[in-house]
């Protein structure tokens, strides 16, 4: 008799792979040489999916969309080996295209959203487009997408869009500075506005960033002010508190983000506000609950290697969650 197990081992790090052939004593025959091969070439083939998964199990990706709806996404140096990556930036890697159409089916694209193994468009109308990532060995590839049921907006007033997977929640800032917030994954339709003071103290702002359960405001000054999210009224029956209030603002002290006036986008990275600035360089800066810490600059290629960059957005991948192609 022969016995042949092939087992396929997870750990909460990455998957390890054991594979036994045992040739047992009660038959003395000895086995074909294909069939033996047939098995080793079984366990090769497993051995090297395990060996590409357990290499890089999550990643954080800095991404430029350009004008034509394609993807171009860096490396920035993590620990990959527990979830969240947490970032260790000390440089950008160079540009890797996802294979894939186009993220924006007309002209009528307005934000642009990054999350765990996915991108989302959001369209002038509101609609939200959730287009999934594939990370397979080397290369990255994004799918159609899909449109979710209902609108964000209710009307011509949205400034900013904000997404929050903790939380399952997409929060949409108006003009005024209000909040309101649309559970992810239902009609979009049913937003409730947060109570609390507006965002926008003076009419300076110039980003808006989720960074845990706060929201931070930028302005024009490159001076950071932070808004804390809370939940007061639990859902009855579950443990579900989604949060329904935001707090006045406080100053996050330290350094201008913007000490040369050549900024172009800002996004927030595992507890790093990255500047990216007009030519495509990157300064990152550490950000705690009430300072923001000097720039330096991750080196590496410029984000941009044409004129025709959109949007700049963070996503987390992780290999372990995608399809076998």
């Amino acid at each position: 008799m022969i016995t042949n197990d092939v087992l396929l081992h997870e750990d909460n790090k990455a998957p390890a792979l054991t594979c036994n052939i045992v040739l047992a004593k009660e038959s003395q025959m000895p086995r074909p040489l294909s069939v033996i091969s047939r098995y080793a070439a079984v366990c090769g083939i497993l051995a090297m999916f395990s060996t590409a998964a357990s290499a890089d199990t999550w990643k954080i990706q800095l991404a430029v969309i350009n004008t034509a709806g394609e993807v171009y996404a860096r490396d920035l140096t993590a620990d990959e080996t527990v979830y969240p990556p947490h970032l260790t930036a000390t440089t950008v890697g160079p540009p890797q295209k996802l294979d894939g159409p186009s993220l924006f089916g007309g002209p009528d694209d307005a934000f642009v959203l990054g999350s765990t193994n996915k991108i989302s468009v959001v369209t002038t109308s509101g609609v939200l487009w959730t287009h999934r990532i594939d990370w397979y060995f080397d290369t990255e590839s994004i799918d159609d997408g899909y449109p979710a049921a209902g609108t964000l907006f209710g009307g011509p007033d949205a400034k900013y869009v904000l997404a929050d997977e903790t939380s399952g929640l997409i929060y949409v800032v108006t003009t005024e500075g209000k909040v309101w917030a649309h559970p992810w994954g239902t009609n979009m339709s049913d937003g409730y506005p947060l109570t609390g003071p507006s965002l926008f103290g003076a009419p300076n702002d110039k980003y808006v960033l989720l960074d845990g359960s706060r929201i931070l405001v930028v302005n024009t000054g490159g001076q950071v002010y932070a808004h804390d999210l809370w939940c007061t009224h639990p859902i009855p029956h579950s443990f579900l508190c989604p949060p329904d209030t935001v707090g006045g603002g406080y100053p996050v002290n330290g350094p201008s983000l913007f000490p040369a006036g050549t900024d172009k986008y800002v996004v927030l990275a595992d507890g790093h506000i990255l500047v990216i600035n007009t030519s495509g360089r990157v300064y990152a800066r550490t950000i705690s609950h009430d300072t923001v810490g000097g720039p330096y600059e991750l080196k590496g290629p410029s984000l941009f290697g044409g004129p025709n960059d959109k949007y700049v957005v963070v996503y987390d991948v992780d290999n372990r969650g995608t399809r076998i192609k």
